[in-house]
């Protein structure tokens, strides 16, 4: 799975990393339905990875994976720790800030890329990024400028899809 963000308990990202059970041993009459969910929550990433500027409605996502939209909800907070919607709306924002952190000034704008990641109100965008990263997004892009190629390749390859950095160059060095 990718390098996904979850909440602490003031709501700023705490961790990159998916928190995911341990698969049961073959014995384990519950392996079955573990590696169902974790199929399942690959197939949910890969579809909201695929769509970050128009993220579809969670009961589309549902009927897409085949499961109902309280399964869904299950796997996202026993997973992630948050709701559907929540996870896509902190992947869109982390998209965002990792294109923030390794474009500089002279390339793009915090407009540009909120508005390529589909964000239409940017006042709105800018208060909720605070809250997530402690920072506004003109200061993350202030103390960026670091090499593109360092944006990891899974959260690269989602941002380049929406073309978030199309104008700066950027997307032809994350789709090498």
């Amino acid at each position: 799975m990718t390098d996904d963000r979850a909440l602490s308990q003031d709501g700023r990202v705490a961790s990159t990393k998916l928190i995911r059970p341990p698969v049961p041993t073959a014995a384990s009459p519950r392996r079955r339905i573990v590696l169902r969910r974790n199929a399942g929550l690959d197939r949910f990433h890969a579809m909201v990875a695929a769509r970050l500027a128009d993220p579809p409605p969670i009961p589309k996502l549902c009927a897409e994976l085949g499961v109902p939209p309280r399964t869904l909800r299950t796997w996202c907070q026993d997973s992630f720790g948050m709701s559907p919607k929540r996870y896509i709306h902190v992947v869109r924002m982390t998209c965002a800030r990792d294109t923030l952190r390794h474009t500089t000034r002279e390339e793009t704008s915090v407009t540009a890329i909120a508005s390529a990641l589909g964000f239409g109100n940017l006042g709105r965008f800018a208060v909720e990024y605070r809250a997530l990263f402690g920072e506004s997004p003109s200061a993350t892009l202030r103390a960026g400028g670091t090499s593109p190629r360092q944006l990891p390749r899974e959260r690269a390859a989602a941002c380049a899809e929406v073309g978030v950095g199309a104008e700066t160059g950027v997307q032809d060095v994350l789709m090498r």
